[in-house]
């Protein structure tokens, strides 16, 4: 019967979905609730739920996927990213993003096998071969040998974009400044180095210490302050937080270690010793100072990691950012500003990829602003030189006519700019390093620099085409972080037996089910959610 087999398969996709442990399913009041209103219905079994209805619902779930991915009408992003599951196995994820939607396509279990430049280009290349809608390129992790990769794989296919993860990049660039520096050359935020780890330090206390992390919390109700945030290296921007969680708790932290009962509440002698280093770092007369300087100096970078986690942000917002983070810095003592200046221009050398120089020339906002003359000129010939496709050639004529195209179109959009016409207002607003203000801006009806372009067949055609990939190309890796935590979900310490295929399945379903439709933020599970204090 049609609908009992229905229900069955609508019961097992809450399963998947929700990532219960599937032994619930016998569980005998669900038994007895489904015997009372449908007596007819036949419930699956455990063992229907990890092996035939498992393999029908991915199948079906699959063959859907399938059809987006086919779309020749949509351009995907390949993001991939690894990480260490439950097991402390080593997982690298695929998935195809675009600004509409997000696909887990695959993931890889290396095994014995390292994470050398031959084996990205061949994990990669096998994923882009089996996504028959066209592909923008791929946005990767930072390391030295996923950018031989991007190297290895521009030669073989030429009209495809690789890059970087901007959102790794700024984490990397946080890590810079907050690492200690050599013996021999000293930096100039070394004493911010050691400082970090002891806040690190008080945040891992209170979180430890069930009646001191209890006590704390009352007093942060009290005055509606929030609990103190544990930075944590898995979560983009958490230190920033764990800065500003403990200024805004600094009075309550301050009264609270220098209570008469503080230290002679403990008997042990490591403990005692302790609460001192606590009371010591808590109690300085730089305490507060040093906390407001970290927060302005992370709060820009962390303000950008923010922002571009979202998968429709263009990719002619990240040149502009590394143009605009700098001028953040401004105010502060020269070798400061050169410092922070350095270890920018260090980190773009790095991630800077095609897609961000020709979407910044291409964006009517931007239009190369900023740019020196010779790499404004680079790039000019960098487009005009694009070829039809990753076999064929260019030829003069295609050269001509894309530089015919690329000139109109400058002096069309210089005109719209400088006239300040309806179409230019309705693209969206600049960056703005208030993020908040920035989204709210962002909310308001605009017309995005992709669609702008969608519309310009007629007038530039050949231009079209390259803008349209361009302005596809996903900036951040963010889609398998948040695959990560589907990963986590599902192969929990309880799940450790689940072999790597039925994963792998369980994984696809929970991420696919919809067709990659993104979730609202009211919507989002709580793995987006930073990091509190006394959270596991």
């Amino acid at each position: 019967m049609q609908e009992n087999r229905d229900v069955r398969k609508y019961l097992a996709l809450h399963y998947y979905v929700s990532a219960s442990p599937f032994q619930r399913v016998e569980e005998q009041h669900l038994r007895k609730a489904f015997q009372i209103c449908r007596a007819d219905v036949q419930l699956p079994s455990r063992k229907d739920l990890a092996g035939p209805l498992l393999d029908v619902v991915y199948e079906e779930i699959k063959l859907e996927t399938d059809k987006i991915l086919s779309d020749k009408t949509k351009e995907f992003t390949v993001t991939t990213d690894a990480w260490s599951n439950v097991c402390n196995q080593s997982v690298i994820d695929f998935v195809a993003v675009n600004p509409q939607c997000t696909l887990f396509v695959s993931a890889v279990f290396p095994n014995q096998k390292r994470h050398t430049t031959e084996n990205l280009v061949e994990w990669l290349d096998n994923v882009i071969k089996t996504i028959p809608a066209n592909t923008s390129g791929a946005t990767t992790d930072n390391t030295a040998a996923n950018k031989a990769m991007w190297r290895t794989l521009q030669k073989k296919y030429p009209t495809k974009f690789f890059q970087g993860c901007v959102c790794h990049c700024l984490n990397l660039l946080v890590k810079d400044i907050f690492r200690s520096s050599s013996d021999e050359v000293k930096g100039p935020f070394d004493d911010l180095v050691g400082f970090a780890e002891d806040c690190r330090e008080i945040v891992k206390y209170f979180r430890n210490h069930q009646v001191e992390k209890y006590e704390l919390e009352n007093r942060q109700a009290a005055q509606k302050v929030k609990r103190l945030v544990t930075p944590a290296t898995t979560r983009w921007g958490t230190i920033l937080g764990c800065f500003e969680t403990l200024l805004s708790s600094e009075n309550i932290l301050h009264a609270y270690v220098m209570e008469r009962s503080y230290l002679s509440d403990s008997s042990d002698a490591k403990q005692k010793m302790k609460r001192e280093a606590i009371r010591n770092t808590i109690s300085k007369p730089t305490f507060v100072s040093q906390l407001k300087r970290c927060i302005e100096i992370l709060k820009p970078m962390c303000s950008l990691i923010t922002y571009f986690q979202a998968d429709d942000i263009p990719v002619s917002d990240v040149f502009y950012a590394f143009i605009e983070l700098p001028k953040q810095y401004q105010s502060l003592p020269l070798n400061e500003k050169t410092f922070i200046e350095e270890r920018i221009q260090e980190r773009w050398r790095f991630i800077s990829g095609d897609a961000h120089e020709v979407g910044y020339l291409l964006d009517p906002r931007y239009l190369g602003e900023g740019m020196g003359e010779s790499q404004k000129q680079e790039v000019e010939n960098m487009v005009t030189s694009f070829p039809p496709d990753d076999v064929t050639e260019t030829t003069d004529q295609r050269r001509i006519t894309l530089f015919q195209e690329l000139s109109d179109f400058q002096v069309y959009a210089e005109s719209e700019k400088k006239n300040k016409t309806l179409q230019y207002k309705m693209l969206p607003p600049r960056f703005d390093f208030d993020v908040k203000k920035h989204l709210e801006l962002r909310k308001q009806p605009h017309v995005t620099v992709l669609s702008f372009w969608q519309r310009k067949e007629k007038r530039w055609p050949l231009l079209q085409s390259l803008a349209i990939r361009v302005f596809q190309v996903v900036v951040s890796s963010s889609a398998c972080e948040r695959s990560f935590s589907n990963f986590g979900f599902i192969h929990t310490e309880l799940r450790n037996k689940l072999d790597k295929e039925r994963v792998k399945k369980l994984v696809f379903i929970r991420a696919n089910w919809n067709g990659g439709q993104r979730r609202n933020a009211e919507d989002e599970d709580d793995e987006d959610v930073i990091v509190e204090l006394g959270e596991n």
